[in-house]
């Protein structure tokens, strides 16, 4: 655990649509540790919901997505509301 970042992935598994989604917070990421996630649930779930179809984030989101402009790593955040 990093307490210095806020960044959780997770699963939806939507039984009207019959479909498990993987969503990444920051959108699509082109790194051998997602694509190695998306390949392995991509097989674990054929297995278990055969009638399931897998989604990762390259198939639905844009290169970035709202994680992107969190700005976390920045201590200092000044917000100006006039």
């Amino acid at each position: 655990i990093n307490l210095e970042f806020d960044h959780a992935n997770c699963i939806v598994i939507n039984s009207n649509t019959k479909s498990v989604i993987h969503f990444e917070p920051y959108g699509i990421l082109d790194t051998k540790k997602i694509n190695d996630f998306d390949i392995h649930f991509k097989k674990y779930f054929k297995k278990v919901l055969p009638k399931y179809t897998y989604y990762s984030p390259k198939d639905y989101m844009k290169v970035n997505s709202f994680q992107h402009l969190s700005n976390e790593t920045n201590k200092f955040i000044c917000i100006n509301m006039r």
